[in-house]
């Protein structure tokens, strides 16, 4: 930078004032740098979490397909975990390892499963139709009835993945505190989709299906 001059012509330096202005103006324009470099990245993280997940689901489609088994899916604050329909009285059993196994995400990403979009629906009807099996077959009292119904409420999953490939009606919005959002959502036979919450909005909500 050239000198200042005086009022006689000569060359005089930077008051002390002017530099501390121009240092004061060199880190505020670095701060917002750092900041907007932050905010991409807490952006990428909430849009590879709403990926992970999508393929998560897809991935455990293939299993129940190739298990012949049905497979389910809780979703928790800030992750979610797959489950395995047993036989008979085995109720839903954890799955502990492999691809399949519980996710916790990290750096305030949370999950929020919209139950209303038709998976509890769905599940309710099949263990309906189950106990009614039961009862009319003569294997379960009233009184044990109403205690394997309130086992079976307290363990449902919010999603269900059956091996013909149909999974319940699902919309799930992954956030995290001061960035867009990201909706993971199918209709129960599309393929699980990640994509942006003004995406999500402007596709509209689907009605849930009902599932037989």
């Amino acid at each position: 930078m050239r000198a200042r001059r005086g009022a006689a012509g000569g060359a005089r330096g930077w008051t002390l004032l002017e530099i501390l202005l121009v240092l004061a103006i060199i880190g505020v324009l670095a701060a917002a740098v750092v900041v907007g470099i932050g905010d991409a990245g807490q952006r990428r993280r909430v849009q590879a979490e709403a990926e992970r997940l999508a393929l998560a689901i897809e991935h455990a489609r293939t299993e129940a397909a190739g298990r012949n088994e049905v497979l389910g899916m809780t979703v928790s604050a800030n992750g979610y975990a797959f489950k395995r329909l047993g036989n008979g009285s085995d109720g839903w059993g954890a799955l502990s390892s492999g691809a399949l196994g519980g996710w916790t995400a990290e750096g305030g990403v949370g999950f929020e499963i919209d139950a209303a979009f038709g998976a509890q629906g769905a599940l309710q009807d099949r263990a309906d139709a189950r106990r009614a099996d039961r009862r009319r077959g003569g294997d379960e009292s009233e009184a044990d009835d109403a205690e394997s119904e309130e086992d079976e409420r307290a363990n449902w999953p919010g999603v269900a993945i059956y091996p013909s490939g149909e999974i319940t009606p699902l919309s799930i919005l992954v956030s995290k505190e001061d960035v867009p959002a990201w909706v993971v959502r199918s209709d129960g036979i599309a393929r699980v989709r990640a994509m942006s919450e003004e995406e999500a909005d402007a596709l509209g909500r689907r009605p849930a299906r009902t599932m037989r």
